[in-house]
């Protein structure tokens, strides 16, 4: 069972995009900060992050650079998941070294897709 770390403060929508991933056969360890998220990245060791840009205190960017700075969570792949979809936010994400960007609202679909090429990407 491949396992995803989701990284967002919106408990609401983890809870969703849990137990979405998790009927379709995928684990879930959760964190509600950038450095939960990176203390996280580095305990769990997940096939795949899902990592929010807009976060109290450290927000997605320094998280997907401190992600990126380590040698231990630099080969995780990671999808920006957020809210925040301007043209702008999608070339830094990609840029800073995150493989995808899903814009919430998601369609499941389209969401779960990406997720797999994701989890067959770190294959």
């Amino acid at each position: 069972m491949k396992k995803i770390l989701i990284v967002d403060d919106e408990s609401h929508l983890v809870w969703i995009v849990e137990k979405r991933l998790r009927a379709h056969g995928y684990e879930t360890v959760t964190a509600f900060s950038g450095p939960e998220g990176f203390e996280k990245a580095r305990q769990a060791k997940p096939a795949l992050i899902l990592l929010d840009l807009m976060m109290p205190g450290t927000n997605g960017y320094v998280a997907l650079q401190q992600l990126q700075g380590h040698a231990e969570t630099r080969p995780i792949p990671v999808i920006i998941f957020s809210a925040k979809g301007r043209m702008q936010d999608v070339q830094q994400a990609i840029k800073m070294g995150a493989i995808d960007f899903i814009i919430k609202p998601f369609e499941p679909e389209s969401f779960l897709e990406k997720i797999r090429l994701a989890i067959g990407i770190a294959d």
